[in-house]
């Protein structure tokens, strides 16, 4: 997947979201090119978001490559699982219309319109060499978004 290519599954109601899943004998790469490219799960409501699994040899995120799974709502954040049995590899960092991509798995709860958030979810990497390097990450993060909003 290159420049702002993805691979979404979304839900933006009560029903929860789609799962993704990727098997690949050899690699996979998710490579922004300095903008992003993104495989990603997300609810924007009380739906929990889906899960995303990968099984590769080699997983290379490069230049704003992401693998996410996020919430903006009520509803969890799914989980990251990968499977790389030979090396996970996370680089670099994207730019779109100002706003930063970094290269990485990201698990990520983030408030918008509602004061009770989802859980951020999780990830879970299974490999024989993990690589995180020039502003790539790791993260699993909840943030509090238009903390003036009113209950």
């Amino acid at each position: 997947m290159i420049d702002r290519a993805s691979i979404r599954a979304l839900t933006d109601g009560k029903g929860a979201g789609g799962n993704i899943t990727v098997d690949a004998s050899e690699s996979v790469e998710i490579n922004g090119r300095g903008v992003f490219a993104q495989l990603t799960t997300q609810t924007f409501f009380e739906g929990d978001a889906g899960t995303i699994a990968v099984r590769t040899g080699k997983l290379v995120l490069r230049d704003g490559g992401q693998i996410t799974s996020s919430t903006l709502g009520r509803g969890n954040g799914g989980t990251v699982t990968v499977n790389a049995s030979q090396s996970v590899e996370a680089s670099g960092r994207g730019e779109f219309k100002g706003e930063v991509f970094r290269s990485g798995l990201l698990a990520q709860s983030a408030g918008s319109l509602f004061r009770v958030l989802g859980k951020e979810g999780n990830i879970s990497v299974n490999t024989g060499r993990l690589v995180v390097r020039d502003g790539a990450t790791l993260s699993v993060s909840s943030i509090e978004r238009n903390q003036d909003v009113p209950s």
